[in-house]
């Protein structure tokens, strides 16, 4: 998935050029519902990160974000969703941390928990690799491009003050289009 969202960027040859070909190799021949080892992901993912910056990195999530009702492996998980939860980016917020024992291996918890007028989303546990501001802007994209999927406009304070502990909180507003 990441390496054919990345064939649709405009910089996408200078991208790919610096990913090590065996990592591209790895990830061309995983299917859309199969694991992708973190290793060529990371890699793809630091590439995209040098040509882009970290905010490029969340503006790409948050992309990758609204195409997850159409991915064979996430589909089921936002449709799943939307019929337990409803049709709120709350119901789907609180389907995150479902989403991320599903999708994830080895990359700690995530859980959702009401805060104030919104939802606060917490990671814990991630692994020291992923101690990254690239984990951080990744994930807020991520969160952001689900909320962009109802027509609202995300308002998300993120708190990675103890990221070298493995730990960082969004707290996650919206207003509706």
């Amino acid at each position: 998935m990441i390496v054919a969202a990345v064939r649709e960027l405009p910089n996408a040859e200078k991208i790919l050029a610096r990913v090590p070909p065996e990592s591209l190799a790895t990830l061309e021949d995983c299917y859309g519902s199969s694991w992708v080892p973190a290793r060529p992901y990371d890699d793809v993912a630091e590439a995209l990160l040098a040509e882009v910056g970290l905010a490029g990195i969340c503006r790409f999530f948050e992309g990758q974000a609204t195409s997850w009702s159409e991915s064979k492996l996430l589909g089921p998980i936002f449709k799943a969703g939307q019929r337990i939860f409803g049709l709120t980016p709350a119901g789907q917020l609180k389907w995150l941390g479902h989403g991320w024992r599903v999708t994830t291996r080895g990359m700690g918890e995530l859980c959702t928990r009401e805060w104030e007028d919104g939802l606060e989303v917490e990671v814990t546990g991630l692994p020291p690799s992923h101690r990254i501001p690239r984990m951080v802007a990744s994930t807020e994209g991520s969160i952001r491009g689900l909320v962009l999927g109802y027509d609202a406009i995300p308002l998300i304070e993120t708190d990675s003050s103890e990221l070298a502990q493995g730990r960082i909180v969004y707290r996650v507003r919206w207003t509706m289009d």
